[in-house]
């Protein structure tokens, strides 16, 4: 995800500086978005270029320097980029590894995805201003700076979404325990 590969596309100067500003403010947020969707790198960043693709087609349309509207739209391009390749990967033809590993790590790595998924999964039920603080707090690690810097907003709102995700997440978690 190099920058300097979309800037011959655009058609001025004036497109090269906005693209740049969409570019630095949302290309972490797109990379969790497609990530959390492929759960691999390469295809994350191909589904993160489509999206900037789309984006340098529609500069004309994109108004002004509303970034909310900017980040919805490229949120959904990369969501159904990711899709789109998630889709097509179903198809592939999957080998069989030459070694077989043993039964109980076996065992122990399905029942540590299952339960991955299913805090991922309660995670994405979040409204996704906590759901996308979380993640970037908890999976990829980011400093509160970082997350603030990447979505686009104060540092106090970070911290305010990150202990009501958690209030949130607790509360997910006791109503679906037995």
């Amino acid at each position: 995800m190099v920058l300097e590969m979309y800037l011959p596309l655009l058609a001025s100067k004036e497109e090269e500086s906005r693209f740049e500003q969409i570019y630095y403010e949302n290309r972490n947020l797109l990379y969790y978005c497609a990530y959390s969707i492929l759960g691999d790198v390469q295809l994350s960043e191909d589904a993160v270029s489509e999206a900037f693709l789309a984006l340098i087609k529609n500069m004309n349309k994109i108004a002004g320097n509303d970034t909310e509207r900017t980040r919805s739209y490229l949120v959904i391009i990369v969501r159904n980029a990711a899709r789109k390749i998630s889709r097509s990967r179903k198809h592939e033809v999957i080998t069989a590894p030459q070694e077989l590993p043993d039964l109980t790590s076996i065992q122990m790595d399905i029942h540590a995805r299952e339960a991955k998924a299913d805090l991922f999964r309660l995670v994405q039920s979040l409204d996704e201003k906590y759901a996308d603080v979380l993640v970037l707090k908890y999976y990829y690690q980011l400093r509160d700076r970082e997350i603030a810097r990447s979505l686009g907003v104060s540092l106090t709102a970070v911290k305010s979404r990150l202990a009501r995700g958690k209030r949130l997440m607790a509360e997910k978690i006791k109503e679906e325990m037995p």
